[in-house]
């Protein structure tokens, strides 16, 4: 997170299939923006895994939408299409994971862990309305509530975990579990949009972990997540090694049905498979799921035919953002690519000043 890795989102996250984007001979990147960003307004906190400052990024209706963690709240930046210009407004919880709800198109489901002293350290549910700015808790913490109310067990704190949103309800999957002892990582959660109630997902098939069940060993990390026809598509990721040999990345293909409520591994056909990833990002369009970057600052992009069952290298990316420099967030908006990403600016002699971008693909 990932927090989630949504760039897995968690982590870390996910993409409805949408549009009819055909993947083309080769990348080229047109820069929409580059700004430096304000001292007062970058992030006063990495993520555990020290890959840099965590983003959510949504689309909503063409407009960028980019949560930061700074402190015990959120900047939201906001990048019009139309004035083709940046907006900055503050967002009262710390955005841990976001995505796009199933049922309206203009809301933002937010995820937040709160961190307070008293905390049972839970994800508290949150909607983000895009039109009138505003945002409401679906769920939230007994401690926060002036009644207390059954909705259920929420999942506690974890990193690297992916959400799915399917129907009226948003999954919450895998994940590093936070706390000792904690044996949730294998667990599955469904948070309804209808009852605003979490529930543990019974389910059939294998976690994609060697250790099921188990503190840490049990539990699968830093994947990336798409959501393709009633199924979340989970790749990569990191699992404990065999043999006590520590924490691994793996190029694993994994299925949850959203329906049924069932895991499924997935054997690709051919040679070309992609090398072993983690936070890493995905897109799903027309069929075709392709994953970007992860840790090592790939460049390449590998493309999965989910009808074929088949792995291809799409040729290299041109004039575009540089996984050395930084987390590259890689979503669709109006059916075109789109590459967020921020980074220092360590040049010889210069200020050490934060940076951000905005590629579209051409």
């Amino acid at each position: 997170m990932t927090s989630a890795n949504v760039s897995s989102a968690p982590a870390s996250g996910t993409n409805i299939n949408r549009g009819s984007w055909q993947p083309p001979q080769a990348l080229y990147w047109e820069l929409a923006s580059q700004e430096e960003l304000d001292p007062q307004d970058q992030a006063l906190s990495s993520p555990d895994d020290g890959s840099g400052v965590v983003c959510q990024v949504i689309d909503v209706a063409g407009d960028i939408l980019v949560f930061e963690g700074v402190g015990n709240r959120s900047l939201l930046r906001r990048y019009n299409r139309y004035d083709q210009e940046w907006q900055v407004q503050t967002i009262s919880v710390v955005v841990h994971a976001a995505v796009l709800s199933p049922i309206d198109a203009r809301v933002v489901c937010i995820l937040h862990c709160p961190s307070e002293w008293n905390s049972d350290h839970r994800y508290e549910v949150y909607a983000f309305d895009a039109d009138t700015n505003k945002i409401d808790p679906l769920w939230v913490s007994s401690s926060k509530s002036e009644q207390l109310i059954d909705a259920g067990i929420a999942p506690k704190k974890r990193h690297g975990f992916s959400i799915a949103p399917h129907g009226r309800c948003i999954y919450l999957l895998c994940g590093l579990q936070h706390f000792p002892g904690d044996t949730t990582g294998s667990f599955v959660y469904c948070f309804s949009l209808d009852e605003c109630v979490w529930t543990e997902v019974e389910y059939s098939g294998v976690f994609p972990a060697p250790y099921p069940e188990s503190p840490y060993a049990g539990c699968r990390f830093g994947q990336s997540c798409v959501v393709y026809d009633g199924k979340a598509w989970l790749f990569g990721g990191c699992v404990e090694g065999a043999e006590g040999a520590g924490v691994e990345s793996t190029n694993g293909l994994y299925t949850f049905d959203l329906q049924d409520h069932a895991w499924d591994a997935i054997s690709a056909h051919g040679r070309l498979h992609p090398p072993p990833m983690s936070g890493h990002a995905a897109l799903v369009c027309h069929g075709r799921m392709l994953v970007f970057g992860g840790e090592g600052a790939s460049q390449d992009i590998f493309s999965y035919n989910i009808s074929t069952q088949t792995w291809e290298l799409l040729p290299p990316i041109m004039l575009g953002p540089r996984p050395a420099d930084g987390r590259v967030i890689c979503l669709l908006s109006e059916n075109r690519i789109v590459a967020y990403q921020q980074y220092r600016n360590d040049a010889l002699g210069s200020l050490q000043r934060r940076k951000h971008e905005l590629f579209m693909a051409c």
